[in-house]
């Protein structure tokens, strides 16, 4: 390490830095304006050089060469690319909502994000040369924003008083997470996007991994809780269904408007003696639910109409755990072994029970308790068993 300033160069603390097309480093301070770093010397800029404020809370470098400062009066624009730096300030007297401004960001277009004290966050509009701030946050109660990230179909903001507050651009929704186990996500103080896509939260003195938008936690729908989920399968159509103790559920995750409620099948069996362990939509759009106990039920999910088939229709055993096929086929993993039907024209009409061939120890298989069983892109069926690993079946 070398030191490149002492603290009698500085003489207030660090908040920010970034650094220019020419390879010169800027450091910004909460009181002492910028400290610009080259190879051989180092000068400060401030509100004798043209800076609206000496308090700068963030910098960033847009793509048009110019270095951007959030400060406790508006915004700075150093402009580059005329030799000696050009100030322009950006004020309330210019549309800014806010003065002071904490944090700021760049988006895939290149316009400027700015996170605020009171207002919020805006996006100044190159095109326009004017401040937006997104539908539904016109009325900012959710204290200082303290960073934002911009992904691609939403934004990320810290807040001091609703912890990470997270608005779907498409939705003009919004969810928040106060606590991540017992880190109180109120304290964190910034975030960064990595390559991965992972957001990484700084507390006070805590680091926080998030998967970002790659998972979402889903604790209810609108006022339905979520709870005891046993079954759980996406359709063509978008649909997610899934099983809990209270029955079969289906919901659409791009309902307009969002937050619609899931809607319920009623099943012709006994929910409060067996449970729903797997579900599987087959090529005609019939819904299969595998049932712990009670064999399978068809669905119709248009007309809620079913027809229920066990061992005495042909199936191996009435527990069901797993279901997979494609076009063609259907497998079924049981606590009996499997069961196997083939989809022809017949299986259009709802009340028609198909034909199946059985496999157990007796047909090759090394245990009868599949837990699971996956159908290759090829068709190969593969069996996950108990304490005798996996199986393929060719």
């Amino acid at each position: 390490f070398t030191r490149v300033l002492s603290d009698d160069d500085i003489e207030s603390r660090i908040t920010s830095f970034v650094e220019d097309t020419n390879g010169r480093v800027w450091i910004g301070t909460y009181g002492n304006g910028v400290m610009l770093h080259g190879d051989t010397s180092t000068r400060v800029l401030n509100v004798d050089s043209g800076l609206s404020d000496n308090f700068i809370y963030a910098m960033i470098s847009d793509r048009g060469n110019s270095i951007w400062m959030g400060t406790d009066n508006g915004l700075n624009i150093v402009d580059l690319t005329k030799g000696k730096e050009a100030v322009t300030t950006l004020t309330i007297a210019d549309g800014l909502p806010d003065f002071i401004v904490q944090c700021l960001r760049m988006d895939e277009q290149g316009h400027i994000w700015a996170g605020m004290y009171d207002k919020g966050i805006c996006r100044f509009d190159r095109e326009s040369n004017a401040f937006i701030i997104p539908p539904g946050l016109e009325e900012w109660e959710y204290g200082v924003v303290k960073d934002l990230i911009i992904l691609k179909d939403r934004i990320w903001i810290a807040t001091s008083g609703r912890g990470i507050l997270e608005y779907m651009i498409s939705s003009q929704s919004l969810n928040f997470y106060e606590h991540c186990g017992a880190i109180n996500l109120n304290r964190t103080r910034s975030m960064l996007h990595d390559k991965e896509g992972n957001i990484w939260l700084l507390t006070r003195n805590e680091i926080c991994l998030s998967l970002g938008n790659k998972i979402e936690f889903f604790e209810q729908f609108g006022t339905f809780e979520l709870r005891n989920i046993h079954a759980l399968m996406t359709d063509d159509d978008d649909r997610l269904w899934f099983a809990d103790d209270r029955g079969l559920y289906s919901y659409n995750p791009y309902a307009d408007p969002p937050g619609t409620e899931p809607e319920r099948y009623t099943l012709a069996i006994d929910l409060g003696l067996q449970k729903i362990m797997s579900l599987y939509r087959d090529h005609y759009g019939f819904v299969w639910v595998g049932t712990f106990g009670q064999g399978l039920i068809r669905l119709d999910p248009i007309t809620g109409e079913q027809v229920l088939i066990g061992e005495e229709d042909g199936l191996v055993n009435g527990n069901i755990l797993s279901i997979d096929g494609n076009a063609r086929e259907i497998w079924f993993g049981t606590l009996g072994g499997a069961s196997h039907c083939m989809l022809d024209e017949r299986l259009e009409h709802l009340s028609y029970i198909p034909e199946f061939n059985n496999y157990g120890l007796k047909e090759g298989l090394v245990n009868n308790y599949i837990y699971q069983v996956y159908l290759a892109d090829d068709g190969t069926p593969y069996f996950a068993t108990d304490g005798n690993g996996v199986q393929v079946y060719r």
